[in-house]
C-alpha cells in the first residue's frame, strides 16, 4: 500500500508515515522526512520553553485540550516534601533517594521507614530468621568458614 505526501508529493510506503488518529488512513498527510515524523509541541505560557503535549495537563476548556502552563512550571519545586506516612513536610535529606520517586525522592520520610522496618522485625523478625537459618545452613557454615 502506497501514500502520496503533501508536501513533497513523493509516492511512498505507508511505513514512511507516522500513525494518526486525526486521519481517515489513520497515518499522517505528511511523510517521516517532510516533517510527519515530529511530535507535537508547545510553548509553556509561565516558563517559554517549547515541550512536548506530553509535559501538559488536559484542560478541556483550552483551544488545543491542553492548560497553557507545563506541568514542571504548576508544580513548585522546592527542597521539602511532605511525607506520605506521617504527612509531615520535611527536607528532602530526609528521604531516600528513588530514581522513580518525585524530584528524585521516596514518598516516605526515613524516619517513617526506620519504624515500618523495625515494626516488621518487631513482629516477623525471629520467625523469618529462624526459617532463613533453616533452609540456607550450608550458605551460612560457608560463610563462617571463610573467616
Amino acid at each position: 500500500m502506497t501514500k502520496i505526501c503533501i508536501k513533497c508529493g513523493m509516492k511512498k510506503g505507508v511505513t514512511g508515515f507516522r500513525k494518526s488518529q486525526e486521519t481517515k488512513d489513520g497515518l499522517t498527510e505528511s511523510c517521516f522526512q517532510c516533517g510527519g515524523g515530529e511530535t507535537k509541541k508547545k510553548i509553556c505560557n509561565k516558563c517559554g520553553i517549547k515541550k512536548g503535549f506530553t509535559a501538559f495537563r488536559i484542560d478541556f476548556l483550552g483551544k488545543d485540550g491542553l492548560t497553557d502552563i507545563c506541568e514542571r512550571c504548576k508544580t513548585p519545586i522546592t527542597n521539602t516534601r511532605i511525607c506520605y506516612c506521617c504527612k509531615v513536610r520535611k527536607n528532602f535529606s530526609e528521604f531516600n533517594k528513588s530514581k522513580s520517586g518525585l524530584f528524585g525522592h521516596t514518598s516516605i520520610c526515613k524516619d517513617c521507614v526506620k519504624e515500618k522496618s523495625r515494626d516488621w522485625y518487631k513482629k516477623n523478625g525471629k520467625e523469618w530468621s529462624k526459617e532463613y537459618r533453616l533452609k540456607n545452613r550450608d550458605r551460612i557454615n560457608k560463610w563462617k568458614m571463610k573467616d
